[in-house]
């Protein structure tokens, strides 16, 4: 059995632990986070590795060597997916193959085990596939080797907005779940990516808070060439704290209620996605949002606008007043009354 396997029921007695406590204590916070743990760097890999050293004519085997082991030692900074509930803290490496890193008995702060304070990655094995690389963790009875290659998290309960819309090409029999991880990856991808190019004022304290604000763009859009000024109107109102009004996440929150005629009765019903009664981004998307969205929201239109209407065309009127505001319903929504 490889170490990697054997180590398995350790991290899952754990984490059962922390939710085991939960019946009887707070629930289980689930979220991710970051530290800084020395590690040691690892050299450019070998892109064209021979299949044998000691074969009398060279093949090179199409696969990626990392063997390029260095003694440089430097601060590095890891994700952590931390689960805590009232007595319990375990952080997991996700990088690292989501291995246990520390768990941490809250009543008096001491970690419940010892692991070595530095990561350093080790040749494990060398040839084709084969060729991987771990990360040596000192216990109490041994060292065990561990794998480096990431895993796939989520810290989200809601699944809505979490994958990205797109084509996906998979070969038959591949199965529902590596699919939606594709998707899943692809919107992490990007997310992140837009998120580091966000403007610096934009008003989200998370890529999530974004991602919301995404969805009701792509909902709200109806002329893509709109997309960043109705960014930058929901975020003039999100700002000033003004109650954002947007009917599609009103809609959303009604499900299955909803029979395609929006009645006042629905804006006045209280609800977490009733932006007429609630101040703030709802609490999920409300839609899976395109590139187009994301870019939109994490880097809005400066406009004063705080209100727009639909022509009915597919375009919108934007006004900076109430009085300008009403004006535009009473010409497109009432016909001129």
């Amino acid at each position: 059995m490889s170490a990697q396997a054997a180590r398995l029921p350790v991290v899952t007695v754990l984490v059962a632990a922390v939710w085991a406590t939960s019946a009887r204590a707070d629930p289980v916070r689930v979220f991710e986070a970051t530290e800084t743990i020395p590690s040691y760097e690892e050299g450019p890999p070998d892109v064209n590795p021979p299949f044998d050293l000691f074969a009398s004519g060279r093949f090179n085997y199409p696969y990626t060597l990392r063997e390029n082991l260095t003694d440089r030692r430097s601060d590095r900074v890891w994700r952590t997916l931390n689960l805590e509930n009232e007595y319990l803290r375990v952080s997991v490496l996700p990088d690292l193959g989501g291995r246990l890193w520390r768990c941490v008995d809250k009543s008096n702060g001491i970690s419940m085990f010892y692991a070595n304070p530095t990561l350093k990655f080790a040749q494990v094995a060398y040839r084709g596939a084969w060729a991987t690389f771990g990360i040596e963790f000192n216990f109490p009875v041994s060292h065990n080797w561990v794998t480096s290659s990431p895993v796939d998290f989520a810290t989200e309960r809601h699944p809505e907005g979490l994958f990205f819309p797109d084509t996906y090409l998979f070969a038959r029999g591949s199965s529902d779940l590596a699919v939606l991880r594709r998707a899943y990856r692809v919107m992490q991808e990007h997310l992140a990516r837009e998120w580091a190019r966000r403007a610096p004022d934009a008003p989200y304290k998370t890529p999530y808070e974004a991602l919301i604000m995404a969805s009701i763009v792509e909902k709200e859009t109806g002329r893509a060439s709109e997309r960043e000024q109705i960014a930058g109107v929901l975020v003039n109102r999100l700002r000033s704290g003004m109650l954002l009004q947007v009917d599609p996440s009103v809609i959303y929150g009604l499900g299955s209620q909803f029979d395609g005629n929006l009645r006042k009765n629905h804006l006045l019903t209280d609800g977490p996605y009733n932006t007429y009664t609630r101040a703030g981004l709802p609490p999920t998307p409300i839609a899976m949002p395109s590139l187009a969205s994301i870019r939109a929201a994490v880097n809005p239109e400066r406009t004063k606008a705080l209100y727009f209407v639909a022509r009915g065309d597919g375009s919108s009127v934007f006004s900076e007043s109430l009085v300008e505001h009403n004006r535009a319903v009473n010409q497109y929504q009432r016909g001129g009354r």
